[in-house]
């Protein structure tokens, strides 16, 4: 029936083969799909009876089989496509540009340090995985020494009390504040500009006061970032993380 989508199996080969039946008033001949997880998938014209389509799909399974093995390695070969790694590091905040250094040996660690213009990853280099986690724990103790003192600067100047601050890789925020008046900054700062990365510690900082985002506390901000809604709209352009 138009409109409805049935399930059919046949058998041959010693084995099943599972398929999707969809009817289309347009169709003009019964067709063959396959989706690129392997769905089989018979469209039929109307009239054409459901044994009609499980003879199509058995005159078919030569088809079938070659398909779904071409599309399987298309899978494979997109899971195995090497991993890209960031050539480079350019910290605006900081005024520092590293070129980075990809260093293997047989150790079951991988070790990030700054040499100069240069940043040496030493190590399992070949594992991304390890490779990618050992980046972002450099970023954060980089964002520690670089972001940390900024904030607490600011705060001693304007008269903001904080809580703990602490320093994480996150993905969708910027920064954040508790209650208690914690604040934990984005490591990945690192790679703003100097006046967006003001922008967001004077943002957390006014969340010592306000707790929201009332008139009350954009007010805050403002008396402190005049210039924060054009800031603030060129960080909603961004997108944290500068290699994944």
């Amino acid at each position: 029936m138009p409109g409805e989508d049935w399930n059919g199996c046949v058998y041959a080969g010693g084995r099943s083969w599972d398929y999707r039946i969809r009817y289309s008033s347009r169709a003009r001949r019964m067709r063959l799909t396959l989706s690129p997880d392997g769905e089989l998938c018979v469209t039929l014209p109307d009239g054409v009876s459901h044994t009609d389509a499980a003879d199509f799909v058995r005159a078919n399974l030569a088809w079938i089989e070659r398909t779904r093995f071409k599309l399987s390695l298309r899978q494979r070969r997109k899971k195995i496509s090497p991993p890209v790694f960031p050539q480079e590091f350019s910290f605006p905040v900081s005024g520092e540009h590293f070129l980075l250094h990809y260093e293997w040996s047989d150790t079951c660690w991988i070790g990030v340090r700054e040499d100069g213009p240069v940043l040496l990853v030493a190590g399992r280099v070949l594992d991304p995985d390890r490779v990618h986690e050992a980046l972002r724990l450099y970023l954060i103790r980089k964002a520690e020494r670089v972001l940390v003192p900024q904030l607490r600067a600011l705060a001693s100047e304007n008269g903001f009390r904080t809580g703990k601050i602490t320093v994480r890789y996150q993905r969708g925020r910027w920064g954040s504040c508790s209650r208690a008046k914690d604040i934990s900054l984005n490591a990945q700062m690192l790679f703003l500009a100097p006046e967006a990365v003001r922008y967001v510690l004077i943002h957390e900082l006014c969340h010592t006061r306000e707790m929201n985002h009332s008139a009350r506390f954009w007010r805050e901000v403002e008396r402190y970032c005049p210039d924060y809604r054009q800031i603030r709209a060129g960080l909603k352009q961004s997108q944290p993380g500068p290699w994944q």
